[in-house]
Protein backbone atom coordinates (compact mmCIF):
# COMPACT_ATOMS: atom_id res chain seq x y z
CA UNK A 1 0.00 0.00 0.00
CA UNK A 2 2.81 2.67 0.51
CA UNK A 3 3.89 1.98 -3.27
CA UNK A 4 0.11 3.00 -4.34
CA UNK A 5 0.30 5.88 -1.85
CA UNK A 6 3.71 7.04 -2.97
CA UNK A 7 3.13 6.44 -6.82
CA UNK A 8 -0.18 8.02 -6.59
CA UNK A 9 0.83 10.75 -4.85
CA UNK A 10 -1.66 10.72 -2.35
CA UNK A 11 -1.60 9.98 1.37
CA UNK A 12 -1.26 6.35 2.84
CA UNK A 13 -4.02 6.82 5.22
CA UNK A 14 -6.42 7.80 1.45
CA UNK A 15 -5.47 4.24 -0.11
CA UNK A 16 -6.13 2.58 2.89
CA UNK A 17 -9.27 3.92 3.01
CA UNK A 18 -10.43 3.47 -0.53
CA UNK A 19 -8.85 -0.79 -0.08
CA UNK A 20 -11.02 -1.01 2.80
CA UNK A 21 -13.89 0.36 0.89
CA UNK A 22 -13.64 -1.82 -2.00
CA UNK A 23 -13.09 -5.14 0.10
CA UNK A 24 -16.55 -4.40 1.90
CA UNK A 25 -18.79 -3.19 -0.99
CA UNK A 26 -16.58 -3.46 -4.13
CA UNK A 27 -16.66 0.06 -4.74
CA UNK A 28 -14.27 2.86 -4.38
CA UNK A 29 -16.50 5.63 -3.01
CA UNK A 30 -19.32 4.89 -0.58
CA UNK A 31 -22.75 6.74 -1.46
CA UNK A 32 -22.78 10.10 0.27
CA UNK A 33 -24.86 10.42 3.57
CA UNK A 34 -26.23 13.85 2.59
CA UNK A 35 -26.06 15.72 -0.77
CA UNK A 36 -26.65 18.93 1.03
CA UNK A 37 -29.50 21.31 1.59
CA UNK A 38 -33.14 20.01 0.44
CA UNK A 39 -34.68 22.43 -1.90
CA UNK A 40 -36.81 25.13 -0.51
CA UNK A 41 -39.43 25.23 -3.26
CA UNK A 42 -40.91 22.32 -4.03
CA UNK A 43 -41.87 20.21 -7.03
CA UNK A 44 -45.32 21.68 -7.70
CA UNK A 45 -43.72 25.08 -6.36
CA UNK A 46 -40.90 24.28 -9.01
CA UNK A 47 -43.31 23.18 -11.69
CA UNK A 48 -45.11 26.53 -11.14
CA UNK A 49 -41.78 28.55 -11.69
CA UNK A 50 -41.71 26.81 -15.15
CA UNK A 51 -45.39 27.56 -15.91
CA UNK A 52 -44.66 31.45 -15.25
CA UNK A 53 -41.73 31.67 -17.13
CA UNK A 54 -43.13 29.80 -20.16
CA UNK A 55 -45.89 32.19 -19.76
CA UNK A 56 -44.65 35.35 -19.16
CA UNK A 57 -40.55 34.97 -19.94
CA UNK A 58 -40.14 38.95 -19.74
CA UNK A 59 -41.58 38.62 -15.89
CA UNK A 60 -38.64 40.08 -13.06
CA UNK A 61 -37.68 37.55 -10.23
CA UNK A 62 -39.87 40.04 -8.02
CA UNK A 63 -42.57 39.61 -9.52
CA UNK A 64 -42.23 35.93 -9.61
CA UNK A 65 -41.28 36.02 -5.73
CA UNK A 66 -44.79 38.05 -5.91
CA UNK A 67 -46.60 35.54 -7.42
CA UNK A 68 -45.23 32.46 -5.65
CA UNK A 69 -46.50 34.31 -2.43
CA UNK A 70 -49.54 35.31 -3.67
CA UNK A 71 -50.76 31.92 -5.06
CA UNK A 72 -49.19 29.08 -3.06
CA UNK A 73 -48.12 31.02 -0.05
CA UNK A 74 -44.39 30.41 -0.31
CA UNK A 75 -42.04 33.23 0.79
CA UNK A 76 -38.52 32.76 -0.61
CA UNK A 77 -36.11 35.06 -1.68
CA UNK A 78 -35.46 36.45 -4.86
CA UNK A 79 -31.71 34.66 -4.85
CA UNK A 80 -33.49 31.30 -4.51
CA UNK A 81 -35.77 32.10 -7.42
CA UNK A 82 -32.32 33.10 -9.18
CA UNK A 83 -30.44 29.97 -8.07
CA UNK A 84 -33.87 27.78 -9.07
CA UNK A 85 -33.76 29.19 -12.29
CA UNK A 86 -30.31 28.21 -12.93
CA UNK A 87 -30.49 25.12 -11.48
CA UNK A 88 -33.89 24.28 -14.24
CA UNK A 89 -31.12 25.69 -16.75
CA UNK A 90 -32.85 29.45 -17.39
CA UNK A 91 -30.36 32.18 -17.94
CA UNK A 92 -30.47 35.43 -17.09
CA UNK A 93 -32.24 38.18 -19.21
CA UNK A 94 -30.42 41.35 -19.72
CA UNK A 95 -32.24 44.50 -19.53
CA UNK A 96 -31.56 47.03 -22.39
CA UNK A 97 -32.11 50.65 -22.44
CA UNK A 98 -34.69 52.06 -25.20
CA UNK A 99 -32.95 53.30 -28.37
CA UNK A 100 -33.93 56.94 -27.47
CA UNK A 101 -32.59 57.05 -24.00
CA UNK A 102 -29.23 57.06 -25.98
CA UNK A 103 -30.22 60.06 -28.03
CA UNK A 104 -30.96 61.88 -25.08
CA UNK A 105 -27.74 61.42 -23.77
CA UNK A 106 -26.09 62.90 -26.73
CA UNK A 107 -27.75 65.91 -26.57
CA UNK A 108 -26.85 66.49 -23.04
CA UNK A 109 -23.51 66.24 -23.92
CA UNK A 110 -23.87 68.14 -26.34
CA UNK A 111 -23.84 71.91 -24.25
Amino acid sequence: MTEIAIDLDMPLQVVQRVIQTWNLIGEVCRERKGKGQPYILSDQNTKFLIAIISWNPDIYLDEIQLELYTQHGVDVSIVTIHRSLKRLGYSSKKVCLPIFFFACIDDLYKF
